[in-house]
């Protein structure tokens, strides 16, 4: 099991975002939230259960929503070990060594049948065939809170919600007109994590840059049955950033873009019980996307897009041979996928009902 404790945050200049929690009240914002600006979270208002702000209480559906002060509380995991900790949630490969591929159940299912969102935008990883996301690309010092909405969602988010869907809300700064943080963690296994955001709003845009980087030497993932004390550490690396922008084209108009960028080098190990000491994998994420939104009155209609490159090399140069069969092997893998989505949504009450008829 992995041993990752952590000793000491330190933020360079505090926001008041970061001393609530964002199940109450955590941005002040004049516009009215739109699907287009889902950081903008109202006291028990989710998101997830039908795509547009509505209070928890009047869905009628299972949901988890983790704030920012339980993110905070557990700052030394990574996001797939807060996720674990939930009722129903199964993260399989959690308490591996970093770098580990990590497979999202929720209430005992399968593979590929827990859809990942990211801001509301559903993100997938086309080199596996359940379409399941690594989490290891998320870091958790970036994420501002999570929505787990459990049971099927087919028919609002498709095949890949057959068991719930997990939505991964970043951070945003709406308190401030310009802010600068970071912090600094560090626990066993030489574990360091460090991460610097700059972000800020004026009248009509919102903007944001962040930064996280995280290493550790790990452990061995290969069981040393034996007890020969040779085998090594095997290591992780991770580098991510995240920038954002977001500006009102209109009175009803909002128009934004975003994008990441996460890359993390792991070594792998030949079995269970057999070390490789030069067998690592470099897997790199892309993502770019946009969205605009349109609220006039009672009607609301939201535009998505977003590009995804997922890389994956595999090296084993075989310097280290831990069986004869390990000579030299080398691999690469390319997958791009694109999401677009249009929906509205117009809201009328009993009166308009009647006056219509």
């Amino acid at each position: 099991m992995r041993k990752i404790y952590f000793v000491l945050a330190a933020v360079i200049i505090s926001n008041q975002l970061l001393a609530q929690d964002t199940t109450r009240l955590t941005y002040k914002r004049t516009e009215p939230l739109t699907p287009g600006a889902t950081a903008g979270i109202l006291e028990n208002v989710v998101v997830t259960a039908n795509k547009y702000p509505k209070n928890i209480n009047e869905t009628g559906k299972v949901i988890t929503v983790i704030g920012l002060q339980e993110i905070e509380r557990n700052a030394g995991k990574t996001l797939s070990e807060l996720l674990n900790n939930y009722a129903g949630m199964t993260m399989i490969g959690s308490n591996n060594n970093l770098g580990n591929n990590i497979t999202s159940s929720i209430r005992g299912s399968s593979a590929g049948n827990v859809l990942i969102l990211l801001d509301g935008i559903p993100v997938n990883d086309p080199s596996v065939i359940s379409n399941n996301f690594d989490l290891n690309f998320i870091n958790l010092d970036q994420v501002a809170r999570i929505e787990i909405l459990k049971g099927g969602q087919s028919t609002l988010y498709g095949s890949d919600a057959a068991s719930g869907v997990i939505n991964i809300i970043t951070k945003v700064n709406f308190g401030k007109k310009l802010n600068l943080s970071g912090t600094f963690a560090g626990g066993s296994y030489h574990t360091l994590r460090q991460s610097l955001g700059l972000d800020g709003h004026g009248k009509s845009l919102d903007y944001g840059v962040s930064y996280t980087h995280f290493n550790s030497e790990g452990f061995s993932a290969a069981y040393d049955k034996n007890k020969t004390g040779l085998f090594d550490d095997d290591g992780y690396n991770q580098h991510v950033i995240k920038t954002r922008f977001g500006f009102k084209a209109s009175r009803n108009i909002r128009v934004g873009f975003n994008s990441s960028y996460s890359r993390y080098k792991t070594d792998l190990d030949a079995s269970a019980f057999n070390d490789d000491r030069d067998y690592t994998v470099k897997n790199t994420n892309k993502q770019a996307g946009g969205n605009i939104s349109y609220n006039y009155r009672k009607l609301i209609i939201v535009g998505r897009y977003s590009f995804n490159r997922a890389e994956r090399n595999y090296l084993d140069d075989s310097l280290h041979q831990p069986n004869p069969y390990g000579i030299f092997s080398k691999s690469n893998y390319t997958g791009r996928t694109h999401f677009a989505e249009i929906y509205g949504k117009w809201k009328f009450d009993k009166w308009s009902a009647i006056q219509a008829t």
